[in-house]
């Protein structure tokens, strides 16, 4: 892992800022544009899903560089407080899941849901 930035979601605007930071975070680790686009739409499409920043309920999308040895690429964490159902978590997540290479559930204490988006950077035979 090379850098994270953790960023606090609360309303729309923090959404649109989110998914043109995780846009940005894709370029620099090297993704073409049809990846930084299928990454940050991933992001943005799950936060509408769930319903995060229209509820006072605290959520934060975390951005991680990966770089483990040869392989370089993105892993964008959403960690919020699941509103009692479990179901809309499991169809936002799979909604989305084509856009990226991986897709990771975790519920954690204190009723918090972590959701891990991880895409790798795909290199182009010539």
């Amino acid at each position: 892992m090379l850098a994270q930035q953790i960023l606090n979601i609360r309303n729309s605007h923090d959404i649109i800022s989110t998914r043109m930071q995780v846009r940005e975070a894709a370029r620099h680790a090297g993704m073409d544009l049809g990846d930084q686009a299928r990454i940050s739409l991933a992001t943005s499409s799950l936060m509408e899903g769930l319903g995060l920043g229209h509820d006072s309920s605290s959520s934060s999308i975390t951005i991680e560089h990966l770089n483990e040895g040869p392989n370089k690429g993105l892993r964008v964490v959403c960690c919020f407080v699941n509103p009692r159902e479990r179901q809309p978590v499991q169809m936002a997540a799979g909604n989305i899941g084509w856009m990226v290479d991986n897709v990771t559930i975790n519920y954690l204490e204190n009723d918090q849901v972590e959701i891990i988006l991880t895409k790798w950077v795909m290199r182009r035979q010539s």
